[in-house]
């Protein structure tokens, strides 16, 4: 299953990676060209790929974190907190958190 998995992230990796490279050439393309009638139509083009290449990087890097996370299942494990870990009550002081409200009296 894990293997599998792995294989699968692996290739839409290499997938993204293809793709990023491709949008990358677009843009040199759109830069390359100075025919265009409309230069307006030019600009947004590029604004396009350049969207579509961060949207596709930001994917590349969700991609590599899932990797990392399940061929390094050692680093992220769960672990308990040291006993020395400072507490937010500690380091900002209990009055910070507001008063405890008193118990209130039976009538």
């Amino acid at each position: 299953m894990k293997s599998n998995l792995v294989s699968r992230l692996k290739s839409r990796r290499l997938d993204i990676v293809r793709t990023i490279a491709h949008i990358r050439q677009e843009q040199v393309e759109v830069e390359r060209n100075t025919e265009w009638k409309d230069l307006g139509a030019q600009q947004r083009r590029y604004a396009f790929l350049a969207d579509l290449s961060t949207w596709y990087d930001a994917k590349l890097k969700q991609v590599d974190q899932l990797l990392d996370r399940i061929t390094q299942p050692d680093r992220f494990a769960w672990r308990k907190p040291e006993p020395d870990t400072v507490r937010a009550q500690d380091y900002y002081g209990k009055e910070a958190f507001g008063p405890k409200s008193a118990p209130r009296k039976r009538v």
